[in-house]
């Protein structure tokens, strides 16, 4: 409740903050706190579109102020619409900028402290906005190359057979983290061996809306249970 409330009241201070044309605003949970309690990152190359929980809903392009420590940010290229998640850390009254950057075509912005230069950011999960409906196998195992397979296995639907790969991911860490339990994507590849569905496995697939993938689904946990935990044994 206490985190609703928190959500509600920063969504009011967003609003109020965007029309009286604030440059800059807060996003994060709990009290308000004089700017030298925060760390300043501008972004004039750059959308932000979340800071951890909170949405800008897009409209953060000047300047966010944000609590000292470990954040996800999801940064958007005001050029090219990329969009990727990349993790930070910020000191107490420091300020930082989102520095835009391309690497083999593929868009990889960093954030670095103004006064130092020093790059605070780093890739906290595999760039999997990458990929594209229609992008090779190769390509999604080039990029999956130093993940987990955590089962595989195939279902055939209107007389086509669909290949499935579910991946164990774990995020980067950060020092001396301890290591997450992961989480499990799914590929599904067409018979071409194109890709015809990623995303995460509870998340994403499970709660599809999808037509195709609705009817689809019962085969698919069908085979993913008997790949993870055997086939059912008969009574």
């Amino acid at each position: 409740m206490n985190k609703l409330l928190s959500l509600f009241f920063f969504g009011i201070f967003f609003a109020v903050a965007n029309a009286f044309g604030a440059s800059a605003f807060d996003m994060y949970l709990g009290p308000k706190l004089p700017p030298e309690q925060l760390a300043t990152l501008s972004n004039p190359n750059a959308i932000i579109q979340f800071v951890d929980e909170l949405g800008s809903h897009g409209q953060a392009e000047a300047e966010v102020r944000v609590l000292p420590g470990k954040h996800s940010i999801g940064i958007e290229s005001k050029t090219s619409r990329d969009a990727v998640a990349i993790y930070a850390v910020f000191e107490i009254n420091k300020e930082y900028e989102i520095i835009p950057s391309y690497q083999d075509n593929l868009w990889r912005p960093k954030i670095v402290e103004k006064l130092s230069g020093k790059v605070v950011s780093w890739m906290g999960f595999l760039p999997i906005t990458d990929l594209k409906s229609g992008a090779s196998r190769a390509q999604v195992e080039e990029i999956f190359k130093n993940q987990a397979v955590r089962a595989s296995y195939s279902y055939q639907f209107k007389g086509l057979v669909y290949q499935v790969v579910h991946y164990n991911l774990y995020r980067q860490r950060f020092g001396n983290e301890p290591k997450d339990t992961g989480t499990d994507f799914i590929i599904i590849y067409r018979p071409d061996n194109t890709v015809f569905y990623k995303g995460t496995f509870t998340g994403d697939l499970l709660r599809s809306n999808d037509p195709l993938i609705q009817k689809m689904l019962p085969m698919i946990k069908e085979r993913w249970a008997n790949e993870v935990y055997g086939p059912p044994v008969a009574k």
